[in-house]
């Protein structure tokens, strides 16, 4: 094979691999230790990790990041943790931070730079999978996994909410997780102790509004309700079905244009035609409290005494 081929070969073998190629891969086609020195020095190899190399341009997308690392470890290796949840989308990865990517595997290997190595002592082929070609444990393996090692009660429950909201996972499949091997006790423990709580939220903004809740005494509404009683069957996001009562929370990621204030005017002004008082709350007044439980007790009140 001439040259010509061989980065013909190359060029190919990386499109697959967003850009990346191995040593291993590099000799199959033909390159010894002189041929790929020579193409790092010309600038057509560019080394990531041990035994791993960008091909062209010294820029790796997200997915390049990921992969490389797996890569770095070889057999057995899976993206895992905070990385697997942003390579499946419910969680945030800047490939410009100095966060390592996540990589779990069943034998030891030293830390290496840029990769956070988590040792498991089972990681079967059920818990693992392929997204965007990149081995990486599957979501609910993955939450488990964040049930390790994320300190923030409330963190590991808006990456779970997150992960309801957007399909990867539901709660059957996460609690039949939980019935398998894998993970440690401690996470066990504590993602049952989530789900035993779940709340089917969509935003921090109703997390926060279901702490002020709890922490007033106040009771428990239904979260994310559907009114299938009403034209349209409208969805609210707080509803206490025993005194006709309505919370919206209005984050500004979804409520803060003419044309969703517009939608939240209309959607309000159904709800009090059909007898249901609404109690619109931002995130000031859910993290602010006090003023905000005095108004609901007082809807509450009002309508026991209504009804006696």
């Amino acid at each position: 094979m001439g040259v010509l081929d061989e980065d013909r070969a190359l060029a190919r073998l990386a499109a697959d691999q967003h850009g990346l190629v191995t040593v291993g891969q590099l000799g199959s086609l033909g390159l010894n230790k002189t041929a790929i020195n020579h193409r790092v020095k010309r600038g057509r190899l560019h080394r990531v990790h041990r035994r791993v190399y960008g091909v062209g341009r010294n820029e790796l997308s997200a997915h390049g990041h990921f992969l490389a690392a797996v890569l770095a470890l070889g057999e057995g290796a899976a993206l895992s943790h905070t990385s697997a949840a942003a390579l499946w989308g419910f969680w945030t990865f800047r490939p410009s931070t100095d966060a390592p990517v996540e990589v779990s595997l069943t034998r030891y290997l030293r830390q290496r730079s840029g990769i956070r190595i988590h040792q498991c002592r089972q990681l079967d082929q059920i818990d693992t999978t392929r997204r965007h070609r990149i081995p990486v444990t599957t979501p609910a393996r993955t939450l488990l996994d964040l049930a390790e090692t994320l300190k923030s009660d409330r963190a590991l429950r808006r990456t779970i909410n997150q992960a309801l909201i957007q399909h990867r996972v539901s709660l059957p499949l996460l609690r039949k997780q939980l019935e398998r091997p894998g993970g440690s006790q401690k996470a066990r423990t504590r993602l049952k102790a989530i789900l035993h709580h779940a709340a089917p939220t969509r935003s921090e903004l109703e997390d926060r509004m279901l702490e002020l809740l709890h922490r007033h005494g106040l009771p428990k509404p239904l979260t994310n309700h559907r009114l299938h009683g009403l034209p349209g069957a409208p969805e609210v996001d707080f509803f206490f079905a025993d005194h006709d009562l309505v919370i919206e929370a209005d984050g500004e990621e979804y409520h803060d244009t003419p044309i969703q204030r517009r939608a939240d005017a209309a959607k309000q002004a159904k709800l009090e035609a059909a007898g249901l008082r609404v109690i619109r709350v931002d995130w000031d007044q859910a993290t602010q409290g006090h003023e905000t439980a005095r108004r609901v007790r007082g809807a509450l009140a009002a309508r026991e005494a209504a009804t006696t």
